[in-house]
């Protein structure tokens, strides 16, 4: 067991004298890899109810991602005395909270860390330690950036924090240990915000932002959204549905801007993937709608620039690099899956494609296997996770047993419940690889 202890002093402040900002993460070793079993603390006066959040930290492992903490646990019964609580459940003092535990305990991997603030802390920010070269004795820092969401600096309030929020100094005792995740009941997913993006196959009614969404399911076997392959993911990883944007028969080719969402590419589809808060994850399935109506294969590689977003993107290349782009650029926190599509034999009207002939290939000679390969390239030049969901076992040939409408003429491959178990275990088993979750 180590014991962490942070002291703090008149006044903590790095820089000296800047008084207008609030503390967050700098480092995180002191508390990787650790179960966190005690806390301690002094409080300048009964009823602050020190309140520790536990909160995601970035890529540059400078700052905790700004909306990512949760609450770990409240100290309810604080006291003018240095007072030590236990976090293992037997504490009346303690209010843990269960969303963030493993197996009962408050563990904290090498992607998160511990702030410390207020329970009434709304726009005063979170404390976080960092290593200053002695393992026992940690400094409070100033930071890069706060949980001032948009504001900027000159318009945050000026704060003297030299007591910490009512906490004269606190000791944090712990176990290390480096957790493997396929030995472990610890899910890297649990609680994160997923929200998908789609056309008809993705859709469920009620679950679309609103009534300008088409829908297509429930329909024939899937008459239950868990049915769905977007909620099995979503239950399979503990994770939070984000929001649904789903619309049926749409394309990601389309108008760019404006109010509609009708277009893959519009701002409006990519808004609406936060409307109940930002997601961590966004899960990209799309792309079948375009093909089946002609849409031309388009020219972006990895040497072209990304395409202006104004008017209304006709090739499919660049409205799918253009979407994929300003998903990214909207959500810079957010990790971005894209799917293949699967086979197809809808057909539109007076068409001359033969939905019966492998390759499908559209009256522009674009082909499935072309497509995907567009999504695949898009995904590498981007820095978007690439999903092989046209390798989840339904095919050309199968398609009978998995798509709920493929006999029908010039119907699509809307898949039936075991399709979208098929689709589902594909797209999560690919989202828990590149989440090092092991077992789950």
């Amino acid at each position: 067991e180590v014991l962490a202890h942070v002291a703090m002093s008149e006044n903590p402040l790095t820089p000296a004298g800047n008084t207008n900002a609030p503390y967050i993460y700098r480092e995180s070793s002191t508390l990787q890899n650790r179960w966190i079993t005690e806390f301690g603390f002094k409080a300048t006066a009964v009823g602050k109810q020190c309140t520790v959040v536990l909160g995601e930290i970035s890529g540059s492992a400078t700052e905790i991602i700004q909306g990512s903490y949760k609450t770990a646990f409240v100290i309810t019964a604080d006291s003018t005395e240095f007072t030590n609580y236990k976090l293992d459940g037997s504490d009346s003092r303690v209010e843990m909270n269960p969303e963030v535990l493993t197996n009962g305990r408050l563990y904290v991997d090498d992607r998160h860390t511990l702030g410390f603030g207020r329970q009434d802390t709304t726009n005063d920010g979170w404390y976080c330690i960092t290593n200053n070269n002695d393992q026992y004795k940690q400094d409070i820092v100033h930071p890069r950036e706060s949980f001032y969401g948009t504001k900027n600096w000159s318009e945050r309030p000026a704060k003297n924090y030299s007591t910490f929020n009512g906490c004269l100094a606190f000791n944090i005792k712990t176990e290390y240990e480096i957790m493997d995740s396929q030995s472990t009941n610890i899910n890297p997913l649990k609680g994160k915000k997923i929200s998908f993006l789609g056309d008809s196959i993705t859709t469920f009614d009620t679950y679309m932002p609103n009534s300008d969404y088409a829908k297509y399911y429930p329909c024939a076997d899937v008459q239950d959204v868990e049915q769905t392959w977007w909620m099995q993911i979503v239950r399979k990883g503990d994770m939070v549905l984000g929001q649904n944007c789903g619309w049926a028969g749409s394309t990601v080719t389309g108008a760019c801007t404006g109010s509609s969402a009708a277009a893959g590419c519009s701002d409006q589809r990519i808004k609406d993937l936060a409307l109940n808060g930002m997601p961590d994850i966004v899960v990209c399935f799309i792309g079948v709608n375009d093909i089946r109506t002609n849409v031309a294969k388009g020219n972006f590689t990895f040497d072209s620039q990304l395409p202006a977003n104004t008017g209304t993107i006709s090739t499919f290349s660049e409205a799918y690099a253009l979407m994929v782009s300003k998903i990214m650029n909207a959500y810079r926190h957010t990790r971005v899956f894209c799917c293949s599509i699967l086979e197809n034999r809808n057909i539109p009207s007076g068409s001359s494609i033969d939905p019966y002939v492998y390759p499908f290939t559209n009256d522009t000679g674009f082909t499935i296997p072309q497509l995907n390969n567009c999504i695949k390239d898009i995904c590498l030049c981007l820095g978007a996770e690439f999903v092989d969901l046209h390798a989840c076992g339904i095919n050309f040939w199968n398609m009978e047993e998995y798509a709920q409408d493929a006999l029908a003429p010039s119907k699509a491959c809307h898949p039936n419940a075991n399709g979208c178990k098929l689709m589902a275990d594909k797209i999560y088993g690919t989202i828990a690889q590149a989440y090092n979750c092991g077992n789950y």
